[in-house]
């Protein structure tokens, strides 16, 4: 969760490690909470909209952002809000190999707890002179802190 053009975002960082291009990449992500509906909590399940759901290739990395809008169910949200509504992110994303036509799932969740706030993600492609921009996925979830401020 960090600062994002004048606002904030949540955000979620993919990388290919298959030795072909992945192609009509798609994803989608939902959060699970329980909500109090009387005297009973009920898990309640909200799809986030993303900047961008789809690309027609995805050969390095993707960056899944969730801009924190009015209309986004995680404006106003805490630390502690997340946790106490027990919330868990899940990302799936789809796609075809390019190589072979075949389709490709991938899915993840997070736990309140892993969301890093205040933290943008840090640069993981490699340059070098002569070379083809390449990516360091050993940096794929390497944050740098963005400073304190108010939250979503």
């Amino acid at each position: 969760m960090a600062p994002y053009r004048g606002g904030w975002a949540l955000m979620f960082r993919l990388v290919n490690v298959q030795r072909t291009q992945v192609i009509e990449g798609e994803a989608e992500v939902t959060v699970a909470s329980f909500k109090r509906v009387g005297e009973q909590a009920v898990r309640h399940f909200t799809r986030l909209t993303l900047e961008r759901d789809s690309v027609a290739f995805f050969p390095l990395a993707w960056t899944l952002v969730h801009p924190i809008t009015e209309e986004s169910p995680l404006r106003q949200v805490t630390p502690e809000g997340l946790s106490a509504a027990e919330t868990k992110v899940m990302v799936s994303i789809r796609g075809l190999d390019d190589a072979v036509y075949d389709a490709m799932r991938a899915r993840t969740s997070y736990q309140t707890g892993e969301i890093r706030w205040h933290e943008r993600f840090s640069d993981l492609y490699v340059r070098r002179p002569g070379c083809p921009v390449t990516i360091d996925v050993r940096r794929l979830s390497g944050t740098v802190p963005t400073g304190k401020g108010t939250t979503a």
